[in-house]
């Protein structure tokens, strides 16, 4: 497979993930994202790039080449989350994919620091929808990355931050998040059927994804989301792989006096345009940070199905298996 060059620049706000113990025991993830005041990256110092660095990030921003042939990455599962394995030099990264995160790619500290990347000279700071203020967050750009036998080049990467003490986030199982600012320059194919994640030129689009199922819409921050038809009525549900299950905001269960059953919500209708996927189950939770959305399509849908995102399009197709 020949090799890609890329450039990701655009910044983003922070995006953190949340686990949720409900009343049964299971715990849910969800990725937790900025809006506004909560969960936002403020700049703390910038040091200007030498010219040579800028022309560079200039000259491989413009570079969209990609491979005729699928770039395919190989996932597994765990507990409802993906997992890949990114290798930047000679260290490996478990890394989650995250269609509902901002960065290209976020990477904990203890893994930046094995790691040989050049910092920007930008330093951030990130305030979370608890309070909690995470300090000293610095920007860097990877040389060469790893992932699905292909090296994608002078990435822009951020310290992802740690929870805070006793916070119900803890310490995630994984190094690194793989976001929205990196596959949205893609036409991305979400297969867990077949366990993997498919990456085309967005120009393959129509080819690739076949007739749109629905439209996919951007909240004012971004974040993608369809309308779908319930037994009760339409919601706004976002599309997010990095959620080990799909949810529905408690507000508006309590608003439309939803039957929650053992924290589920459960329909007979889940109605993408015209297509139907029939029984699925939500989980009752609050989202402050998405209130804007009345939940998010997680793992118990993406398993069954073969899901085709066309950025360009701003539409969703979706094959069931």
């Amino acid at each position: 497979m020949s090799m890609i060059s890329k450039s990701h620049t655009r910044a983003r706000r922070w995006q953190r993930r949340i686990r949720i113990r409900p009343i049964s025991g299971r715990r849910f993830n969800i990725s937790h994202h900025g809006s506004g005041d909560p969960l936002s990256f403020r700049v703390l110092e910038l040091r200007q790039l030498t010219g040579v660095s800028l022309l560079l990030l200039v000259l491989c921003h413009f570079s969209t080449a990609l491979a005729s042939d699928a770039v395919v990455i190989p996932i597994e599962f765990k507990d409802g989350s993906n997992f890949t394995t990114a290798r930047i030099g000679d260290v490996d990264l478990k890394t989650i994919i995250d269609t509902g995160g901002w960065k290209d790619i976020a990477i904990a500290p203890e893994a930046v620091a094995k790691l040989h990347v050049r910092f920007t000279g930008t330093v951030t700071e990130s305030n979370d929808a608890g309070g909690n203020t995470f300090q000293g967050l610095r920007e860097f750009l990877i040389p060469a990355l790893q992932l699905g036998g292909v090296t994608f080049r002078n990435i822009l990467g951020h310290e992802r931050p740690q929870a805070a003490k006793g916070d119900i986030d803890r310490r995630p199982p994984f190094d690194a998040t793989i976001g929205r600012g990196f596959l949205e320059r893609y036409t991305v194919v979400v297969d867990y059927p077949r366990q993997r994640f498919e990456l085309y030129p967005a120009s393959r689009a129509r080819k690739v994804c076949g007739a749109a199922t629905a439209p996919i819409l951007p909240t004012q921050d971004g974040f993608m989301f369809s309308s779908i038809q319930t037994d009760n009525g339409p919601m706004n549900l976002g599309w997010d792989t990095g959620a080990n299950y799909s949810f529905v905001q408690k507000s508006l269960a309590k608003a439309r006096q939803l039957k929650i059953t053992d924290v589920f919500y459960s329909t007979q209708r889940f109605a993408l345009g015209q297509v139907d996927a029939g029984a699925s189950r939500l989980v009752a939770v609050d989202l402050p940070a998405l209130s804007i959305l009345d939940g998010l399509i997680g793992y118990n849908f993406f398993e069954k199905h073969r899901v085709c995102f066309d950025y360009v399009r701003h539409t969703v197709s979706v094959r069931w298996k």
